[in-house]
């Protein structure tokens, strides 16, 4: 893969990191294709698949907006996740 497509390890809230994820699996499939969705997929554990496929159905079932707010619920942000450049 030539181009680096974040897998957010460092988003320490896991429901943001993997709305994140979901986003970006919808974004790699829309924009480059099923074969490089396959790509960014397998640096996943068979649990954050999992727990990406999850996401992608409740998103499907209760919109994003509410799979945004389910997300960022209880997020908190600490000093060490924002980065300012």
């Amino acid at each position: 893969m030539n181009e680096h497509f974040d897998n957010f390890d460092s988003v320490k809230h896991n429901p943001l990191k993997v709305f994140n994820r979901t986003i970006m699996v919808n974004n790699i499939l829309e924009d480059f294709g099923e074969d490089r969705t396959k790509e960014y997929l397998e640096q996943f554990s068979d649990l954050d698949k999992r727990s990406i496929f999850i996401m992608m159905n409740f998103i499907k079932v209760k919109g994003y907006k509410a799979a945004k707010e389910a997300a960022l619920r209880d997020f908190k942000v600490e000093d060490e996740d924002v980065t300012v450049h």
